[in-house]
């Protein structure tokens, strides 16, 4: 390594390291909590338990400003279920800390468990105490598992704690830090993994650097060949074995295009090191500028549409949103090209406070009337034969004929000119459960008369989506870099 780089990387890690006061905060925080949970389930439950601290605090590779506390309430039972542990532990759990004084919401994902709103946020999460991989009766339980594998490998050699902590704040700085839906990225006990099998964080990125779909890493004993495994886990862009038990893919969240920027920013990177890529430039966006990144679009050729989407429950969790308008997204762009829009370019948000929800679609302006629609080839029968029927007799079709390839086309007048009009015609396809779409704008004046968009955080998505720059390639000067 050269010594710029060194440099740098030391630069980094003196600024992502955290403070010894800020791990005693911590820690006194898990201890206060700890006795609170102890004194109450030792009277109310009759089931062996522990509690344990789980997560990057306890690894030690947490980093500095974002340290959140993961309490493991490990139960002895085998009955274990998610009405049992909210009826005889959560919910008196909840009871006392309120008492004490402490602000807590119970919340459900896969499992229900506590937050606890303090200066480290705090979630309690009761699982099944499992003695091996094997009796894990859930997800969650692999967690202590976790925690084991990668304080073992730092106990070995300590500076991973750093390499470590040089690869989250490098997967956070280019956006692809968390394995929630919103983000379908590397998760942080995934950039754990990586690390450790790769040794180092320069040594992750330059196997990053080579990836190819399907990438299948080597991570776990025993684990099947490479061919085994893209059949196990099929679809899936990265295949990454959980060295604790190889029959999950840890990197499961990790989507094509979300690998795919990881890469490019690691090829980048090694080029071309820069603090961009660990402190990128926070932009401050109003609606001057959403309108002229809107202008310059359209002054493309292309033509971009928002959907407003609002939810019947103001109480949806926000996964739970993030999913269903994600799968809306993917909907509305199948259905799209199945009618020949040419897309450019789709993405989608959900305000988790206010629970709208937006998704922003361009098309290329040069759709006419009419449209070239391709058929079967000429040997398969009948439906080439159907194909012929059916359009021979249409009004204004020209065609259809075969082609020099031997396929059968036709040109016939559009059924819709615009992704409004075909959101409007097909609106009952495009709704979930929770959500469906209220409002439809094209233009800049009718995006910002939309609901909440000139809020912060759906502005910057919007200006963002629009302008579409990764955050590694903004431009700004250190001092704002590093605030």
């Amino acid at each position: 390594m050269n010594k710029k780089l060194q440099k740098l990387l030391t630069k980094v890690i003196e600024k992502i390291k955290p403070t010894t006061e800020e791990l005693a905060k911590a820690r006194e925080l898990f201890n206060k909590l700890r006795d609170i949970i102890e004194e109450e389930l030792s009277r109310r439950i009759s089931y062996d338990f522990i509690i344990e601290l789980e997560g990057s605090v306890a690894k030690g590779t947490a980093l500095r400003g974002e340290l959140d506390l993961d309490i493991f309430v490990l139960i002895r039972n085998k009955e274990l279920n998610n009405e049992w542990i909210e009826r005889e532990v959560l919910n008196p759990l909840v009871n006392t800390l309120r008492t004490r004084g402490y602000t807590v919401e119970l919340r459900y994902a896969s499992h229900p468990y506590i937050r606890v709103i303090a200066e480290v946020e705090t979630d309690i999460v009761p699982a099944y105490w499992a003695n091996s991989i094997d009796e894990i009766k859930t997800p969650v339980d692999r967690t202590p598992f976790h925690t084991k594998f990668v304080r073992e490998h730092i106990e070995e050699e300590p500076r991973l704690a750093d390499e470590i902590r040089l690869t989250k704040k490098f997967f956070k700085g280019i956006g692809v830090y968390g394995a929630e839906i919103k983000t379908q990225g590397f998760s942080g006990y995934l950039s754990e993994i990586l690390t450790i099998r790769y040794g180092s964080f320069l040594g992750l990125l330059r196997a990053m650097s080579e990836w190819r779909p399907p990438e299948v890493v080597n991570t776990a004993r025993n684990q099947p060949p490479k061919y085994e495994l893209i059949k196990l886990f099929k679809d899936a862009a990265l295949i990454v074995p959980d060295p604790v038990d190889w029959r999950r893919n840890a990197a499961a969240a990790v989507s094509l295009r979300t690998m795919a920027r990881a890469c490019l920013a690691s090829s980048y990177f090694l080029r071309r090191p820069s603090l961009n890529f660990f402190f990128p430039c926070t932009p401050s966006y109003d609606v001057r500028e959403l309108c002229d990144s809107l202008n310059t679009v359209i002054s493309r050729g292309v033509i971009p549409t928002i959907l407003f989407l609002t939810s019947s429950d103001s109480a949806l969790p926000p996964e739970t949103g993030w999913g269903e308008v994600r799968r809306l997204e993917k909907r509305l762009r199948s259905i799209a090209k199945g009618l020949n829009f040419t897309i450019v370019h789709t993405d989608s948000f959900v305000d988790e406070d206010t629970k709208n929800a937006y998704i922003y679609v361009e098309i290329w302006a040069n759709h006419s009337d009419y449209e070239l629609r391709t058929g079967p080839d000429a040997f398969t029968h009948p439906n080439a034969e159907n194909f012929l029927d059916h359009y021979f007799t249409k009004a204004g079709a020209i065609g259809p004929w075969v082609g020099h390839d031997g396929i059968l086309y036709v040109i016939r007048k559009r059924k819709y000119r615009s992704i409004e009009e075909l959101v409007i015609s097909r609106k009952e396809e495009l709704r979930t459960k929770h959500y469906y779409v209220a409002l439809l704008a094209s233009d800049c004046s009718s995006i910002l008369s939309l609901p909440g968009i000139n809020k912060p955080g759906v502005l910057t998505w919007l200006v963002e989506t629009v302008k579409r720059v990764e955050p590694w390639l903004r431009m700004c000067s250190e001092a704002k870099r590093l605030t």
